[in-house]
């Protein structure tokens, strides 16, 4: 039998990939059109509670947790160079308006994603994205997949996460370790901290003038702490796991999500549920990435493999797999046959769902 490394990579059409590269490059205004819807998603969940009831406030929190995965997701924007085509407008857009707020800053997101997620997608040693996912016990099949449910979908929605993400942000972002950078992208990155710092006086000094301090911490720093850590978990689990563990070809190292209409909007507003076209064409911005999902879909090893996912908890077309039902099944698996992969196990079982006709 086959071994995984003898194993012929899926690829995708050049002439497919020459398409859909005309895509390339961010305009001036659509990223700050962006920020600014967010931030009116932003005034409507405060308002819904302060002047009309508080029992919409669970459904503020999830609507600003959302917000604030999306301000996380224009940082990633700002790292590629495409929320917006002028360097500065994306320079400020990415720190002050987005990143900064959430704890984020953008020259040690650049350097864990530009220089080791991308380059090294699905190293355990040098992707960070990979190795923390290992880190947190995601990939131990010996674990059963109820306790895996319980830890890693229901205590994630209450904050099981919330304390290695202040870790996190703590160790990765705030006091990056700098050793490894060169003086003058040293001297940058203690720039940048002092500009984060600076921003969080501004914010604490008007809050703390405007008389609305409680407000503050009900509307930014609660959904900071729980629902958008809660979103961002189970996004980024739905991004690439399980498949780094075993896969050699790129297009099967991610997967898009394609869940119902409220999911979506929670979890991949703006282009977030298109991470696979996102590893394929990094240069795309995201208000363009559904356009490109088009494109790469007349490639027919594109399209079968996008067939078989759904969203996270809901699917937008019977048959095809969610989260929490594709997690079940790579338990299931548990290393497979020595000649396949995770990803080659789901393709095999599509196509033979395909076969007997339960899916076209």
């Amino acid at each position: 039998m086959e071994t995984l490394q003898q194993i012929e990579p899926i690829n995708i059409s050049k002439s497919i990939l020459r398409e859909v590269q005309k895509l390339r490059g961010a305009n001036k205004y659509s990223g700050l059109l962006i920020v600014l819807f967010n931030y009116l998603l932003i005034a409507f969940s405060v308002i819904i509670c302060v002047q009309f009831s508080y029992w919409f406030y669970p459904i503020s929190l999830i609507i600003i947790g959302s917000v604030q995965r999306v301000f996380a997701n224009l940082l990633h924007e700002a790292s590629h160079g495409l929320l917006s085509s002028n360097k500065r407008l994306n320079q400020i857009l990415g720190t002050y308006f987005t990143s900064f707020l959430i704890c984020h800053l953008l020259i040690p997101y650049k350097q864990t994603h530009l220089r080791g997620h991308h380059p090294y997608c699905g190293d355990e040693e040098k992707d960070p994205d990979y190795n923390f996912q290992i880190a947190c016990g995601l990939y131990d099949t010996k674990e059963g997949y109820r306790m895996f449910f319980i830890k890693n979908i229901v205590l994630s929605i209450i904050g099981y996460r919330t304390i290695e993400y202040i870790r996190y942000i703590y160790r990765d972002r705030i006091f990056f370790d700098t050793s490894h950078l060169s003086a003058e992208r040293a001297r940058k990155f203690r720039r940048e901290r002092l500009q984060f710092f600076i921003t969080w006086a501004v914010v604490f000094a008007t809050v703390i003038l405007a008389g609305v301090l409680l407000e503050f911490f009900l509307f930014w720093i609660i959904p900071l702490f729980t629902s958008y850590v809660t979103i961002g978990w189970l996004a980024e689990m739905a991004e690439h796991y399980p498949l780094p563990e075993s896969e050699k070809s790129e297009l099967l190292l991610t997967r898009n999500r394609h869940g119902n209409m409220i999911e979506n909007f929670i979890f991949g507003r703006h282009g977030d549920r298109y991470h696979l076209v996102h590893h394929l064409c990094p240069s795309i911005p995201c208000y363009k990435l559904r356009e490109a999902h088009e494109v790469l879909r007349k490639d027919a090893n594109y399209r079968e493999w996008d067939n078989i996912w759904g969203g996270i908890f809901s699917r937008s077309k019977s048959k095809t797999e969610t989260l929490l039902s594709y997690t079940k099944k790579y338990r299931k698996w548990e290393g497979g046959e020595p000649g396949i992969s995770f990803g080659l196990h789901m393709l095999d079982e599509y196509r033979g769902l395909v076969n007997e006709g339960e899916l076209r």
